[in-house]
């Protein structure tokens, strides 16, 4: 992604001061991310820092999730939705990607087909959470790293039949959370996508 010019840098939906605030402290950063695009610049910069390479690897899998995925040709459990979301725009071999996940609520099934030009949800008014740990502290800065938040931003990125679920969900959790519509949900993952690059 070309940062140099305006009208291309992405900038993404506001994140409300609090959950901003955890972010800063969650990836030890200097100020506080307004923007999704002002914490993509932030992992960017810690990955570059870091020397990190951001691809298909770094994504949380795990052995059983609530989220699977199916692409190029096999199947893998996620800790969060969003992770597949990203797979499209880190490996080009990744045209399409099958994600089935359930509402944390109501447990109903929620199937999503990505590519790099859109999502498709059933149902297709769908949302997604996107939060961070209440009690997170600062870690100490040798061991500053996307790798060590992902504990504290993999267990609240799920995705809702509604609106109105994430609200239900989000007031049983001890985080700081915020709900993003698909269209957000899928310019995020591109945007992740091209960190490092």
């Amino acid at each position: 992604m070309d940062n140099s010019d305006p009208e291309t840098v992405y900038r993404g939906p506001d994140i409300p001061a609090p959950l901003g605030e955890r972010l800063k402290l969650a990836l030890g950063l200097d100020d506080r991310p307004e923007t999704f695009g002002d914490w993509v610049n932030a992992m960017s910069q810690i990955a570059d820092r870091d020397d990190i390479d951001v691809d298909l690897d770094m994504l949380c899998t795990t052995e059983e999730s609530p989220h699977r995925a199916r692409f190029s040709g096999k199947t893998q459990h996620y800790q969060c939705v969003q992770d597949p979301i990203i797979a499209p725009f880190l490996a080009d071999e990744v045209d399409t990607v099958e994600i089935e996940t359930r509402g944390p609520v109501s447990d109903e099934a929620i199937e999503l087909t990505v590519t790099e030009s859109g999502i498709d949800a059933e149902p297709s008014d769908a949302v997604f959470s996107f939060g961070v740990d209440a009690t997170v502290e600062e870690p100490p800065k040798d061991v500053v790293s996307p790798i060590v938040a992902y504990g504290l931003f993999c267990p609240y990125g799920h995705a809702f039949l509604s609106y109105d679920e994430y609200e239900e969900w989000a007031e049983t959790v001890d985080a700081f959370t915020m709900a993003t519509s698909m269209e957000d949900t899928h310019e995020l993952a591109r945007a992740i996508g091209h960190v490092g690059r």
